[in-house]
C-alpha cells in the first residue's frame, strides 16, 4: 500500500503519522502521532482528482452568509426544477400561526395569530425540535390572549428564536411551532390539531429541523472548524488529488442526530416538502429529489431502512407525494416506515399510533383500504407477521422489547410493543398462499383522528389453529438473544429447523400455545402466529409471537400449485377458492393431534373461527 505526500497532509493535519492509499478505491486513512501514532484523525476518506473536486469553502459558523447562500440556492433549485416538490391542490394552513415582523431598529417580533380559512393561506415554515424536560414556554388557555399580543424574546427558548430568524431569512413571515400553536392544556384542541398533522407539514414551505438543540439554551447555529471540511491537496504518481471526508459518512451521521431519533420527527421529516437540517457541523437540504449539504456533496443512494431512503419510493418520489406513488408500493413503503419508526423514542408511549397517524392518513388517500391499529386490511396476513428485533448484546437492556402496560393497541398489532419490529415477509418477492381470512374487524378510535389513539380493538379470523408445544434445545433464557433454537412437538411433516420469535420472554413456558397458519409459500415455508389461549370456550386468543418452519413435500404429497396466492407487490391471484385438499388434510391432521381446544363453530369443513384480542 503506497504512501501519499506527507508535506501536503501535514498542513491540514499537524502531527499525522501516515496516510495509506488503496490502489482501487483511492482511500486515505490519516493517523496522529499521539498515542504512538495509533489515534485516527480522519478515516475512510476518498482521493478525488483535482478537476473533479467541488468541495465548498466553509465559514467558521453556520450562520454565515455562505451558509445562507447554500440554503437559498437549494430552495430555488427545488422550486424551479423539482416537480415532485410542487404543492398541488388548494392552499391550506393550520388553525394558528406565529406572525413575524421587524421593527425599524431591526428587532424581530413574534405573536400568535388565528388563521382565517376564508382568506388566502399565508406561506409558513414548520419547526421540528426536541421539547426537552423543562418546557419553559407553551400555549395554554391561560396565556392565549397574552401570546396574541406579543411573545417576549427573553422567555423564548433559543431554538424558537433561531427558527424565527431562519424563517425571516428565507423570506417567509409565518412560523408554526407545535408547543406554541396547539393548546397544551386542551385535549380536544390537541386531538383536533394532531389529526391535521399531515396537512400542517405537507403545506408548509419548508421544515426547519433543530437537529442538535437538546436544551432550551441550544439553538440552530453553531461555530465550527472549517478545516475539517476543506479539501487538502496531494500528489501521487504525477497526479494531484484532493482528499476529503467520505461521501456517505456525513449523511449517515445525519440520521444519528439527536432529533432524528425521536418518534414524532419521523413523520415530520417525511411529510414536509423540504427539510433543512441545522446540525453542529453544517446544514443539510433534503427534498423529494435530493439530499445535499454545505460541503457540496449529494447523497447518491439510499437504503430503505433509513428515513431519508423512504423518500425515494416509486420513481424517485417521496412518501408524501402520494399522487406520484404506485398503489402496489403503498404497503411495502408503510411497513418500512414502521420498522424505522418503531426503533425511535417517544416521551409518551401512548402516542405510538398518534405520532405516525399523519403518514397513515396520507397513505390512505392512495390506498383507500381500512386501517386497523397500524396495519392495512388488504395486507393483514403480511402485516400480522411482524417480529420483534432484539439486540445481540446480552448487556444491552434498552432494546429489550416489552408489551405496553396500559392498552394502546391490541396484542396482534406492532404498536403494542415498546421496541423495534421488523417485517421479514416484506422483503420477499415470491408469491405466498393465504391460509387465514378475516371476517370482522372492530377498531374504536377517538372522534377526531381515525388513524390515532385506540380505545378498543378486536379481530375475528377464520383459520386452522393447532396446538403446539415449544421445546427448547440448549437455549439461553437471556431475553436479548434471538429465539431460534426451538422445535415443535407433535407436528408431523414439519421439519426440525424452526424459527420462533416470541414478543416477550414471559411466554417461554406458556402451556396453552397454539399456532395459526397465516401464509405458505411455494418453497415450503409456513408462517404462523403463535397464540395463547385466554378463553378457549369463547374462542379468544392473544398473540405471543411468530413461528416459521418448513413443511416437507412428502407431508403434502404434491406441490400445492392450485392455491390462492398473494403477490407481495399487491396483486391477488386466485386459481381456486379454497386451499388445496392436500394442504387442508395436513392442517386438519395437526389440528386433530392432541387437540384440547373447545369445539368452535366451524365455518366449513376445515376452518375455525377465533377471536384475536
Amino acid at each position: 500500500m503506497p504512501e501519499v505526500n506527507r508535506s501536503s497532509l501535514a498542513k491540514l493535519y499537524p502531527g499525522f503519522r501516515t496516510a495509506g492509499m488503496w490502489r482501487n478505491a483511492r482511500e486515505v486513512n490519516i493517523h496522529s502521532l499521539a498515542h504512538d501514532g495509533t489515534e485516527p484523525v480522519l478515516l475512510g476518506t476518498y482521493l478525488v482528482k483535482r478537476t473533479q473536486s467541488h468541495v465548498a469553502e466553509l465559514a467558521s459558523n453556520t450562520y454565515s452568509q455562505s451558509s445562507w447562500n447554500f440554503v437559498l440556492t437549494e430552495l430555488r433549485k427545488c422550486e424551479i426544477n423539482h416537480k415532485a416538490c410542487i404543492q398541488y391542490g388548494r392552499p391550506w394552513c393550520p388553525t394558528r400561526l406565529l406572525r413575524l415582523s421587524m421593527t425599524d431598529e431591526g428587532k424581530l417580533l413574534m405573536r400568535l395569530v388565528s388563521t382565517d380559512s376564508s382568506l388566502d393561506a399565508p406561506r409558513y415554515t414548520t419547526l421540528s425540535h426536541m421539547w426537552g424536560k423543562n418546557v419553559t414556554l407553551q400555549l395554554t388557555s391561560k396565556n392565549l390572549e397574552e401570546l396574541k399580543r406579543d411573545i417576549p424574546a427573553h422567555i423564548m427558548p433559543k431554538k424558537y428564536l433561531d427558527a424565527a430568524v431562519a424563517t425571516w431569512k428565507l423570506g417567509v413571515r409565518h412560523l408554526w411551532i407545535d408547543s406554541l400553536c396547539i393548546m397544551q392544556d386542551s385535549s380536544a384542541d390537541w386531538e383536533h390539531e394532531s389529526a391535521a398533522m399531515d396537512r400542517t407539514y405537507r403545506h408548509g414551505y419548508c421544515n426547519i429541523a433543530a437537529c442538535s438543540a437538546q436544551l432550551n439554551t441550544d439553538g440552530l447555529f453553531y461555530s465550527r472548524e472549517p478545516l475539517l471540511f476543506q479539501a487538502g491537496l496531494t500528489e501521487y504518481n504525477g497526479t494531484y488529488f484532493t482528499y476529503q471526508e467520505a461521501n456517505l459518512n456525513m449523511f449517515k451521521d445525519l440520521d444519528q442526530e439527536p432529533l432524528y431519533k425521536r418518534g414524532w420527527v419521523c413523520q415530520e421529516r417525511l411529510l414536509c416538502r423540504r427539510n433543512i437540517s441545522f446540525t453542529r457541523q453544517q446544514i443539510f437540504f433534503e427534498c423529494a429529489m435530493e439530499l445535499t449539504c454545505e460541503v457540496g456533496k449529494t447523497a447518491a443512494s439510499f437504503k430503505w431502512d433509513s428515513v431519508r431512503g423512504l423518500r425515494y419510493i416509486g420513481n424517485a418520489t417521496d412518501l408524501f407525494s402520494v399522487r406520484n406513488m404506485r398503489k402496489i408500493d403503498c404497503v411495502p413503503a408503510w411497513l418500512n416506515v414502521v420498522q424505522v419508526y418503531s426503533a425511535m423514542d417517544l416521551t409518551r408511549p401512548e402516542d405510538k399510533l398518534v405520532a405516525i397517524s399523519g403518514l397513515a392518513r396520507r397513505l390512505h388517500t392512495k390506498l383507500r383500504k381500512p386501517y386497523l391499529a397500524g396495519l392495512w386490511k388488504s395486507h393483514l396476513c403480511i402485516g400480522l407477521a411482524w417480529e420483534v428485533v432484539r439486540s445481540r448484546d446480552p448487556e444491552q437492556t434498552r432494546d429489550k422489547p416489552v408489551r405496553c402496560k396500559e392498552f394502546r393497541a391490541p396484542n396482534w398489532s406492532w404498536a403494542s410493543i415498546d421496541g423495534e419490529v421488523a417485517f421479514p415477509l416484506n422483503k420477499f418477492s415470491s408469491q405466498v398462499i393465504r391460509l387465514c381470512s378475516f371476517i370482522e374487524e372492530i377498531v374504536g378510535t377517538n372522534s377526531w383522528n381515525e388513524f390515532g389513539q385506540i380505545r378498543y380493538a378486536k379481530l375475528e379470523a377464520l383459520g386452522y389453529p393447532f396446538p403446539v408445544r415449544l421445546l427448547e434445545r440448549d437455549f439461553p433464557t437471556n431475553e436479548a438473544l434471538s429465539m431460534t433454537s426451538f422445535t415443535v412437538d407433535s407436528v408431523p411433516g414439519m421439519k426440525k429447523g424452526i424459527t420462533v420469535t416470541l414478543d416477550t420472554a414471559k411466554h417461554l413456558q406458556s402451556a396453552r400455545t397454539y399456532a395459526l397458519p397465516l401464509m405458505y409459500d411455494r418453497q415450503g415455508c409456513l408462517v404462523c402466529l403463535l397464540l395463547e389461549a385466554i378463553t378457549p370456550s369463547w374462542g379468544s386468543y392473544q398473540r405471543i409471537g411468530v413461528l416459521r418452519g418448513s413443511i416437507s413435500r412428502r407431508a403434502l404429497k404434491h406441490s400445492p400449485a392450485d392455491l390462492d396466492y398473494l403477490d407481495l407487490r399487491g396483486h391477488w391471484k386466485t386459481t381456486n377458492a379454497k386451499p388445496s385438499k392436500a394442504l387442508c388434510r395436513f392442517l386438519v391432521s395437526i389440528m386433530q393431534r392432541g387437540d384440547d381446544m373447545a369445539t368452535l363453530e366451524p365455518t366449513d369443513q376445515y376452518r375455525r373461527r377465533i377471536n384475536l384480542i
